[in-house]
Order: C-alpha cells, then structure tokens, then sequence
C-alpha cells in the first residue's frame, strides 16, 4: 500500500530562509510544498523520484501526454474550463418530462 505525500503550503519568503530544511524535507520524506506568493500557489516543489515516476506514467500513455499539454496551454485550459461551466449552468429536465408530450 501506498502513501500519499504531504502536501504542505508554503510561502517563498520561507522557502528562501529555510531551503535546506525544506529539500531535506522533500528528499528524505517525500513531503510536496505548494509554493505560494500572496496567497497564489505558483509552483510545486517535489522530490526527483515522484516526478520521474509522473513523467514516466506519461510518456507511456499517449492520452495522458496529450492531456497533460492541453491542461498546461492557458487558452485549451480556459475554454475546458469555461465549457465545464456552461454544461453545469444548464437546465437539466427529467427524463420523464423530457419525453412528456
């Protein structure tokens, strides 16, 4: 059985006092820090192992490589997004009064 890493939040003022510690952290614990600047997660700091094995897990499967990219281009991600918005805006009809004429 697996464990899922820590995920801690942590600001860069932090991140440039305490480096050591944090990579120590990372390395030895597996821990993942959510790098944040004003309140905004800008990056995610994980150990070389758990990214080797994510970009592994991609390059494997086509699906997931092409998934990645959309997900990463700003403009594919906003109408995803956008898109996932409008289909939950919808007015959703039973089935019975869809057919009910």
């Amino acid at each position: 059985m697996h464990k899922t890493p820590t995920q801690t939040s942590i600001a860069t003022l932090h991140l440039r006092q305490h480096m050591g510690e944090v990579l120590e952290e990372v390395y030895y614990n597996n821990a993942q820090f959510l790098i944040a600047r004003k309140n905004k997660v800008m990056a995610r700091l994980v150990n070389d192992t758990y990214f080797s094995a994510l970009e592994k897990l991609v390059k494997s499967d086509t699906s997931l490589e092409d998934t990645l990219w959309l997900m990463l281009d700003k403009q594919a991600r906003s109408a995803i997004y956008e898109s996932l918005a409008e289909r939950e805006a919808e007015q959703k009809i039973p089935l019975d009064q869809a057919f009910a004429e």
